[in-house]
């Protein structure tokens, strides 16, 4: 459990860094903010922690087992074995929803079950490891190791991502200063409909996406004539101020 808690953390702190340069409708939040979510992370994730641990320690007899009967002795190479199975099961049940919700492609399906795999491995190797040196009066303090290892990680984590965009080796993501001139005109989204903006005002909407929820009907498509108006923000130099407002209907 400690190390899946400590897995999720650094996976949160990654994500943190990876994606400031990435397009994005809001203002990311600041990586050191992860810091904030630790203790959310903590107690919010201990259910899961709790499963995963349980899938951890079977995919740890299981690797030892395959070990017993590949190579005759236990050996860590087979965790990943099985560790992969079990982690094809919640990514294979769950790609459907993802994909709904999220957009999920099969690539970064493909990318998911790797991660998840490697995490399940690390924890099996570290329960591999720790169960080899049980024994009667001796209790090694691997709990310690796994948040000091973690806490090291997760330092050099966030001085590798601060140096990066620091330097300019990255760029951080600004969205584009539009004005009135660069929203006026038709607007697609993967070619699943499209949104007019005239000079005038005039908003048209032909099929445009959305993900608003009415009752217990999903509205997919938007059509509909209405208006739009566009606000540059009270500062013109930061354009995460500047806001598009369209009301077409019932749609937005």
């Amino acid at each position: 459990m400690s190390v899946l808690l400590v897995e999720a953390v650094l996976a949160a702190e990654v994500l943190a860094f990876t994606g400031l340069d990435e397009e994005a409708y809001r203002r990311p939040d600041d990586p050191s903010f992860f810091l904030v979510q630790m203790p959310a992370i903590f107690c919010f994730g201990l259910p899961f922690a709790a499963v995963g641990a349980l899938v951890a320690l079977l995919v740890t007899v299981a690797g030892e087992w395959l070990g017993r009967r590949f190579t005759g002795r236990e050996v860590w190479w087979w965790l990943p074995v099985p560790a992969a199975v079990a982690a094809a099961v919640p990514v294979a049940a769950g790609y459907e929803m993802l994909r709904f919700a999220f957009g999920l492609t099969p690539g970064e399906a493909v990318a998911c079950w790797l991660l998840v795999t490697l995490g399940l491995s690390v924890a099996a190797l570290v329960a591999h490891l720790a169960g080899g040196q049980l024994s009667v009066g001796h209790r090694p303090k691997w709990q310690g190791r796994v948040y000091g290892g973690g806490a090291l990680v997760s330092a050099l984590i966030f001085a590798l991502g601060t140096a990066v965009y620091a330097t300019g080796l990255v760029g951080l993501y600004r969205p584009p200063h539009l004005g009135e001139a660069g929203v006026t005109g038709t607007w697609t989204s993967n070619g699943k409909g499209t949104l007019r903006l005239e000079k005038d005002g005039t908003a048209r909407a032909a099929g445009a996406p959305q993900d608003t929820w009415r009752g217990d009907t999903r509205h997919e498509g938007c059509v509909g004539e209405g208006t739009w108006r566009y606000e540059p923000g009270e500062d013109t130099e930061e354009t995460w101020d500047q806001k598009l407002h369209v009301s077409i209907g019932d749609c937005w």
